[in-house]
This record gives C-alpha cells, sequence and structure tokens, in this order.
C-alpha cells in the first residue's frame, strides 16, 4: 500500500466518523444541590447514566465534538418548595452555550413557572435544537426568583433506577 493509499484511507475514515459516529450522552443528578435565588446556576449532573460523547461530569458541561446540530434536554425536580410561588416569583430551565466566552448565548426554554404547592416538589423540563460548531459548550441552567427565600434544592437520587434531574443531548 502506497503513502497517498494510507492518506486517503485515513481521510475517508475521518469523514465517516466525523458524519455517521452519533455523539450523544445523558447525565443525571446523584445528589441535592441547593440554588440561590436571582443567579443562573448550571445543574450539577454527575453521573452518566448513558455514556456517550462529549459530556463532563467534573464540569457539568458539553463539549461539541463535530459542527452540526444538536438537541438537548433537561428535566428538574425541584424539592419541597419552601412556599407557594407566585408572581413574580418564578423557576425558569436554559442553556448556555459557550460559557464565559464573546459568543455566550443563554437559551430560555422554559416559561418563568409561577405556581407550586408550599411545601411541595415541582418539576419543569424544557428541549431546544441548537447549532454547534466543534468546540462549542452547552450546560443546563436553572434560575430560581424570590424575594422571600435565599436558596431552593433540585433533587437528585444516588440509585440508577431515579432520574429526578437529569440533562442529555446528541447529534441530530
Amino acid at each position: 500500500m502506497s503513502i497517498p493509499e494510507v492518506s486517503s484511507r485515513n481521510r475517508l475514515l475521518q469523514f465517516l466518523k466525523r458524519y455517521f459516529s452519533s455523539v450523544s450522552f445523558s447525565a443525571r443528578m446523584t445528589a441535592d444541590q441547593t440554588i440561590s435565588h436571582n443567579t443562573w446556576t448550571t445543574m450539577q449532573a454527575d453521573t452518566e447514566t448513558f455514556t456517550g460523547t462529549g459530556y463532563s461530569t467534573s464540569t457539568y458541561t458539553f463539549t461539541a465534538p463535530y459542527n452540526g446540530i444538536y438537541n438537548f434536554y433537561s428535566g428538574v425536580l425541584w424539592y419541597n418548595m419552601a412556599a407557594t410561588i407566585v408572581a413574580p416569583n418564578a423557576v425558569i430551565q436554559g442553556f448556555l452555550k459557550n460559557e464565559g466566552l464573546a459568543t455566550e448565548q443563554l437559551y430560555r426554554v422554559s416559561a418563568p413557572t409561577t405556581t407550586a404547592n408550599a411545601n411541595g416538589d415541582f418539576t419543569a423540563d424544557g428541549s431546544i435544537l441548537l447549532s454547534l460548531n466543534s468546540g462549542d459548550t452547552v450546560c443546563a441552567q436553572v434560575y430560581y426568583v424570590d424575594a422571600g427565600s435565599a436558596t431552593e434544592q433540585i433533587f437528585g437520587n444516588s440509585d440508577d433506577q431515579y432520574q429526578y434531574s437529569q440533562f442529555y443531548g446528541f447529534k441530530v
């Protein structure tokens, strides 16, 4: 086999890998996380339930290995809300693209939710399609607005069968 043949085959393999390999991950929270009010906070989905490509369980961030369209989803269980959420109090979900860079952008994927039972649990979820370049990052975030309570919690569980708060994504 000649050197040009090897080079051509390697380029072909890289092309096939880039455009036909699936890119996906699914991560969940294994412990409760305290959320301060009036601050966007990254969900600490620290365990991959489906190990894929590009997700870091230490930074809770996905890094796109290839250019393309990606679908992301996050679901959150707000745990034992301290008070009934009434306007202007709210919980919101979003996805933060390229945190800390000039191209940073926050995408809110749920309208502010202003109803929940006092001392009860509350779920919220959202999804989005994003166009990403190789190296772009995405993390799932939550926002809690309440003038009366400084913190709330989102629920995680160390038992694999419980997927209370999770973040997943895949290349379309």
